[in-house]
């Protein structure tokens, strides 16, 4: 798998290196370790740079479908809540939001800047193209069949391994003037 922890926090890392503070989280938290990991990541980068997070205002659990990110988005905008980023924990989640506030005649990226994960093929042919996790699901594939196969034929061990990932940053985000 993909370190899920680390790779979020680089996400906001990036983010916030390109001078944004003010970053609404869609998804994650409660459910599967996957969530979890990309929200706990999320929250220890936050942390780490001194920035407060008010949970109540600026977070959205919400499942990985387009639908479920279009709707979350719609919420943290009649909150009335600013932010200069969004970070949904899916690609999946990430075009909603990206048609959400289009919606709202809101830009990606002049007026909120929007990353991803996971690096979905369709991403690449996206208006912005989205920054993201990129996963290797390739390496993942291979080495998942690789470790199966050493355990059935040669009695091998099941075992935990984690593949390199990349945070891209494409034209979904910006640098804040100022």
């Amino acid at each position: 798998c993909t370190d899920n922890y680390q790779a979020s926090l680089e996400a906001m890392d990036t983010l916030i290196a390109l001078g944004h503070r003010d970053i609404a989280i869609i998804g994650g938290k409660d459910g599967s370790d996957t969530s979890r990991l990309r929200y706990w990541g999320f929250r220890t980068s936050m942390e780490n740079h001194g920035i407060h997070f008010d949970e109540t205002r600026n977070f959205i659990g919400t499942r990985y479908s387009h639908q479920d990110g279009y709707a979350a988005t719609k919420v943290l905008l009649d909150r009335n809540v600013p932010f200069t980023a969004l970070y949904a924990v899916s690609d999946v989640m990430a075009i909603g939001v990206i048609r959400a506030l289009w919606d709202a005649g809101k830009r990606v990226p002049e007026d909120i800047s929007v990353m991803g994960f996971d690096r979905l093929p369709l991403t690449d042919y996206m208006v912005p193209q989205l920054s993201t996790v990129q996963q290797s699901v390739q390496q993942m594939a291979v080495r998942s069949v690789d470790i199966l196969m050493d355990c059935i034929e040669r009695g091998g061990t099941a075992r935990h391994e984690t593949v390199p990932y990349a945070v891209k940053q494409r034209e979904s985000t910006r640098r804040l003037e100022g």
